[in-house]
């Protein structure tokens, strides 16, 4: 074979060696650590998620802590005030459960309860987007922030 024909050959077989090498798919080892939350749909907290026409929700604090081998905590504290005025009463979302990766950086929380979500992990943030219908009945973007 001369040289031209055994280019030919070798350069699609680098291509597809050098595609097959890239780097393996991320696991929760790759993420694990403490969360903060910092934002709810964008706004930063304490961010309002729900009025009514009697009160006003707002999340002010959470975290998101996962292990190493993909168990999970998640908790949110969130505020209903009465529209007018009066006593703030504290509501507490939490769940554990287990994460996995279902893409390149997409996720899947599975809490112990049944309920599932999804997220992504754009390191050092990672993005759920979660229902909790004490907090509101739509679903909400959260995002966490490793340290913060």
């Amino acid at each position: 074979m001369n040289s031209k024909g055994l280019s030919a050959l070798l350069v699609p077989l680098a291509a597809a060696l050098i595609g097959g090498c890239s780097s393996d798919s991320m696991s929760p080892r790759d993420i694990a650590g403490l969360y903060g939350l910092t934002q709810v749909d964008a706004e930063d907290l304490p961010a309002t998620t729900d009025s009514t026409a009697t009160t006003v929700t707002k999340v002010t604090q959470g975290t998101l802590s996962i292990d190493p081998d993909g168990r999970y905590t998640m908790a949110v504290l969130a505020e209903e005030t009465p529209v007018g005025g009066g006593s703030t009463n504290p509501v507490l979302f939490s769940e554990m459960g287990i994460l996995s990766f279902t893409g390149d950086n997409e996720l899947r929380f599975r809490a112990d309860n049944g309920s599932t979500w999804t997220g992504i992990a754009a390191f050092p943030e990672i993005r759920v987007a979660i229902l909790f219908p004490d907090a509101s009945d739509q679903a909400l973007e959260l995002t966490f922030r490793r340290g913060a």
